[in-house]
C-alpha cells in the first residue's frame, strides 16, 4: 500500500539539551577565539609601527 501524500509527517523531534549547550559552548569558544587572534594581530601592529618609527624601546610595552 502506498503513502497518502496528504498524510502528514511526524513531527521532528528537538535535539537535546546537552547538543543544543554543546553548540552554544562551540560558538562562544569560535568568538573568544576570534577576539584573542585579532587582540594578537593588534599588538603585532603596534610592534611594526613602533619598529618601522625607529625607536628602540618597542617590546617595552
Amino acid at each position: 500500500m502506498m503513502d497518502d501524500p496528504r498524510d502528514p509527517e511526524p513531527p521532528l523531534e528537538d535535539p537535546p539539551p546537552w547538543r543544543r549547550l554543546a553548540g552554544l559552548v562551540l560558538i562562544v569558544m569560535f568568538i573568544l577565539g576570534g577576539l584573542f587572534v585579532w587582540h594578537k594581530i593588534a599588538q603585532m601592529s603596534a610592534l611594526q609601527d613602533c619598529i618601522a618609527s625607529g625607536r628602540r624601546d618597542c617590546g617595552l610595552n
